[in-house]
């Protein structure tokens, strides 16, 4: 591909001069003018290049490869309303207690699930030859991840892997927050004390093994693992364990989708959130979505999205979350099978096993990217960023909870941030913020973090302590006054 600077000297070349001195100087002016506005492009549109240069690439090795059989991309038959609303029935009935991770119906759906997979002839991919992965989720408590493999069919692709996931935990029963429950909180009485989840989320549960069962039927190149989760509710916790702990090596997982409420408000778009970490990721999406004629909204501010793609982005690894919209059930005792919409759950799983398919076939693995900063900011402001003063000092950090209560982990660092400038890394545990020590637990310890944040200092030296990769880490920050 010629430069910019060619291109540029070729145009001024070809207009012919005003008169015949002028053509003497135009080759070095033009020159001169491919180089600002090269400066420029690399400045402001960093990602430019390398987009026209992924769409070229992409389609001349689309048009060299060799013809391949064509493979239902709408897999009619291996997604049905009927199936997708068994599996929610079941998953949100009252037998499986509201699948709280740490009380007993969250095995029962481990259970099941693992059963579904092995129906579907997919390989366990969980510890020790199982379908599950066991963590704490608190002390004195276990819950497990439900882990599934499809092998790829390209034996040249089949060691990298797209994650299909999806968290199929909820509140349990009698789920409180401060002094009242949340039903109370909401001005309202119930002696339902089930927090059975259908939407949230026995609904992207069920569309990640409907997906499954698509795949499987025709498997793409690279292998899928369809990963459901346990401890989300309590904080992303068992998609964090996965990747601290992967069954598949991190540096062979080309993307992560996933699903998290997809079954209500039908008249409304699917929400597609984050896929602008990576442009072939979107691309996929977006032509899926215009193939199976399912209107999606981009919803690229919202990074964090609070689910389990969360865990995954730190790790650089291309992400989307698929979401259709808040309701006024979520987190209350009313979110019930008979509420949710087949047809909006049928769209879901559609267009999540396209894509997982158009990422799985792909020449070469998508590219990643991070937001921007301006992005990050904003998100920080809402997921987990801390100000005092009314933002006169900002840490810049989004958060999620530690093991066993034990400090806060990292999951962003927002770019010229105070955190960015003192060292602070995502994945860091942060156990100390200026003689605050960050224990007690996921909410004492963000409110320890506030007020130590909000008395801070401005202009002095705050200790931080942090502990990274098994180690103790001490910190410098400081905290630059704002003029008014």
């Amino acid at each position: 591909m010629p430069r910019l600077s060619s291109i540029v000297v070729f145009i001024a070349l070809a207009v012919p001069p005003a008169c015949a001195e002028e053509a003497e100087s135009r080759e070095d002016a033009a020159r001169r003018a491919a180089s600002r506005i090269e400066r420029l492009l690399d400045r402001e549109l960093p990602g430019l290049r390398e987009d026209l240069s992924d769409i070229l690439r992409e389609e001349l090795l689309r048009a060299d490869a060799p013809v391949r059989r064509e493979r239902p991309t709408r897999a009619d038959a291996a997604i049905t309303r009927d199936e997708l609303m068994a599996h929610v029935r079941y998953l949100a009935s009252d037998e499986l207690e509201g699948r709280g991770s740490t009380q007993p119906g969250i095995w029962k759906a481990a259970e099941y699930l693992a059963r579904e997979f092995e129906r579907l002839g997919l390989e366990p991919a969980g510890d020790e030859g199982s379908y599950l992965q066991r963590f704490r989720p608190r002390r004195g408590a276990e819950a497990a991840n439900v882990l599934a493999l499809l092998r790829g069919s390209d034996p040249d692709l089949a060691a990298e892997v797209v994650v299909v996931g999806a968290h199929y935990d909820h509140l349990g029963t009698g789920h409180g927050m401060g002094d009242g429950r949340l039903d109370q909180l909401f001005g309202e009485e119930t002696d339902d004390v089930i927090y059975n989840g259908a939407d949230d989320n026995a609904s992207g549960t069920a569309a990640v093994l409907e997906a499954a069962g698509a795949l499987a039927a025709d498997p793409p190149r690279r292998s899928v693992l369809f990963a459901l989760f346990a401890g989300e509710e309590m904080g992303l916790l068992g998609s964090r364990h996965y990747v601290r702990r992967p069954t598949l090596p991190l540096e062979r997982t080309v993307a992560m989708i996933n699903l998290d409420m997809v079954g209500r408000n039908p008249k409304k778009p699917l929400s597609v959130i984050a896929a602008e970490s990576s442009p072939q990721l979107k691309r996929i999406f977006a032509a899926a979505a215009e193939e199976m004629d399912v209107p999606v909204r981009w919803e690229g501010q919202t990074i964090f999205g609070g689910s389990d793609h969360q865990s995954f982005y730190p790790k650089n690894i291309p992400v989307a979350h698929v979401f259709s919209g808040l309701h006024r059930d979520y987190h209350r005792a009313s979110d019930h099978a008979d509420k949710v919409s087949p047809a909006q759950m049928e769209r879901a799983a559609r267009l999540v096993a396209a894509a997982a398919r158009g990422v799985a076939d792909l020449a070469e693995r998508p590219s990643f990217r991070r937001v921007s900063g301006m992005e990050i900011s904003r998100l920080l402001e809402l997921f987990g960023g801390f100000g005092g003063d009314e933002g006169r000092r900002v840490f810049g950090i989004g958060t999620e909870a530690g093991e066993d209560g034990g400090g806060i982990i990292v999951t962003q660092v927002a770019p010229e941030s105070a955190a960015d400038a003192c060292g602070v890394e995502p994945g860091d545990v942060l156990v100390e913020f200026c003689s605050a020590k960050l224990g007690g637990g996921y909410d004492e310890a963000l409110r320890r973090l506030r007020r130590a944040i909000d008395r801070a200092p401005a202009g002095r030296d705050l200790r931080v302590v942090v502990e990274r990769d098994g180690a103790r880490v001490e910190l410098t920050a400081r905290f630059e006054a704002q003029e008014e």
